[in-house]
């Protein structure tokens, strides 16, 4: 099932909200999944994330995007649209457009996923939370503003004095500059 992206935009209140819809590709042509809830009452995409609940979630994110951001699944390496994307830009939460890593800092770094030095600050706090992952001795990757699980942290493969942000391409959208 290939999977395209097209942005929407929808009225919330008084604010006008820029979010990703999924196009999946079916043998009888193109379908988009739905929209946002029609009854979000926040302003914000990042508002109404953070009270979404795993239904609304199925509703407005494809079943690998699900899959990876909301039951912490990871997709398989060297597959992501991400994965070989070194243009210039910013990459995004696909659950609520938080930006979380630049273009700057993404390298490659052998293990298959898009991988970063560092993450983006995000005004005063970083856009990025991590903890331990349970039963695994990795730190995962979360965004601080929904929760989404993004990926985890690796010690990098040249240099184990380094952290490497491992994140999933399904977690990602590229914004070019």
């Amino acid at each position: 099932m290939n999977t395209f992206k097209m942005l929407s935009f929808i009225r919330c209140n008084t604010k006008i909200l820029r979010i990703v819809v999924p196009r999946i590709q079916q043998s009888s042509g193109f379908r988009f999944k739905s929209n946002l809830a029609a009854d979000a009452q926040s302003c914000s995409l990042t508002e109404w994330a953070a009270k979404a609940t795993n239904s609304d979630w199925e509703k407005v994110l494809t079943p690998e995007q699900y899959f990876v951001c909301r039951e912490g699944g990871t997709e398989e390496p060297f597959t992501g649209i991400n994965f070989s994307n070194f243009e210039d830009g910013v990459y995004r939460c696909v659950c609520c457009s938080s930006t979380l890593f630049s273009s700057e800092a993404k390298y490659d770094s052998g293990y298959g996923w898009p991988s970063f030095h560092w993450a983006e600050k995000d005004g005063p706090s970083c856009s990025v939370m991590q903890r331990q992952d349970s039963g695994i001795a990795v730190t995962q990757v979360l965004c601080s503003h929904c929760e989404s699980q993004l990926g985890h942290i690796l010690q990098d493969s040249n240099d184990s004095s380094i952290d490497c942000y491992c994140i999933n391409s399904e977690a990602l959208q590229f914004e070019p500059k």
